[in-house]
């Protein structure tokens, strides 16, 4: 799953470049953690929604906390 989060392939509406979990019951969330060995300086975030098909719009993300450390 990582290496679909992170694969470089953007603006696709190509299943095997998305990644689809399942959303736990309320109030457990999906934490998503990218760790670097290192500090780095970061520049930016892009983040890109689940784009399959207008019908699947609906498995998209509709809340998302970023947080730098």
């Amino acid at each position: 799953m990582p290496d679909i989060l992170i694969n470089g392939k953007f603006l696709t509406k190509d299943a095997i470049n998305m990644w689809l979990g399942s959303m736990p019951d309320p109030p457990k969330t999906i934490d998503i953690e990218i760790s670097y060995d290192e500090d780095i300086i970061l520049g930016g975030i892009k983040v890109y929604n689940y784009n399959k098909s207008l019908i699947d719009s609906v498995k998209g993300v509709r809340d998302m906390e970023v947080l730098c450390r």
